[in-house]
């Protein structure tokens, strides 16, 4: 039955919680309609927060989350305590948190003992031409034209989507399935649509697709049709975009065009070229033995093996 007082509601999860709540804070439809309890990222809550959120937990009326394991911060973030604390009235909706290093296949987290770079995210590739001497004419023509990927993309594209699979049909224990999928979606669009802006974060359509998902399923608590027309900009995240350079689309069969521009919190939207230059004294000031090392380690056969090429391409 539509409610007449405003949904209680709260998003638990990483950074698709953060992009989730923008886009639906910009639905017409749930204006004056619905009221979220601003709850800190995974990676950011504190201990007292998160036990402050579950203790609201039986009081609200709507709580979207995304799986959150207890091997990841411990048992205390894990999202199986919502499930265990949601009262009778609390409608739970969970979609999942998707890895997907297709896009940006050279660009991830930094490894233990690597400094945290200004980008939030480690640029492999530029970091092993910088730290192997060339000049930026030249990184920025192989940021461009890389070879040696190819023979590792029906690996990377299975690794990719069997990760989507197990996201969505494994249930975390204490947790319950999953409510919201689409990595049928992702795996039909992927090589035609440029569906993320962000290392490991698919945003933009992805989003949209799991926001359209969640508006059906609050139309019967708001008791009105909820379709939203989504702009394509801004992106959700709203963060770091990396392009999908040229040898990766080829590789990988992607039709889409991407411009050779990058937006980071420290520099701003960014040609290339200008890309190169403002982030090389982050990967200068890294011993080259150690960075070198950080790939060697990276292209191994059990993690990333298509690393290797940075490595060995002149």
């Amino acid at each position: 039955m539509p409610r007449h007082k405003p949904i209680r509601a709260a998003i638990y999860g990483a950074c698709h919680a953060n992009a989730l709540l923008r886009l639906l804070q910009g639905v017409p439809g749930l204006k004056g309609k619905i009221q979220f309890t601003p709850i800190p990222a995974t990676m950011n809550i504190t201990a007292e927060e998160m036990d402050a959120f579950i203790a609201s937990v039986p009081d609200l009326d709507l709580v979207l989350y995304q799986p959150i394991s207890a091997n990841y911060r411990g048992l205390q973030f894990a999202s199986a305590r919502i499930v265990e604390a949601a009262g009778a009235n609390t409608t739970l909706i969970s979609f999942a948190y998707y890895h997907f290093e297709i896009y940006t296949p050279f660009i991830t987290s930094a490894l233990p003992g690597l400094p945290e770079p200004p980008t939030e995210y480690m640029d492999y590739l530029l970091g092993a031409l910088i730290a192997r001497g060339f000049d930026d004419a030249k990184i920025v023509d192989r940021l461009l034209h890389l070879d040696g990927l190819a023979p590792y993309v029906e690996g990377m594209v299975g690794a990719a989507f069997y990760e989507f699979g197990v996201r969505e049909e494994r249930v975390l224990e204490g947790d319950r399935p999953l409510d919201v999928k689409i990595s049928e979606r992702v795996k039909a669009l992927y090589q035609s649509k440029r569906l993320g802006h962000t290392p490991n974060h698919p945003s933009t359509l992805p989003m949209r697709w799991i926001a359209d998902d969640i508006l059906k399923r609050l139309e019967p608590m708001i008791g009105k049709t909820l379709g939203a027309r989504w702009s394509f900009t801004p992106d959700p995240l709203n963060e770091i975009q990396f392009f999908t350079p040229p040898f990766v689309r080829q590789a990988f069969g992607m039709t889409f065009d991407d411009k050779p521009v990058t937006l980071t919190k420290t520099h701003g939207r960014q040609k290339l070229a200008d890309y190169v230059r403002g982030q090389r004294p982050f990967y200068e000031a890294i011993p080259r033995e150690q960075f070198l090392q950080a790939v060697e380690t990276m292209a191994q056969p059990t993690a990333r093996p298509w690393y290797t090429p940075l490595l060995t391409t002149d």
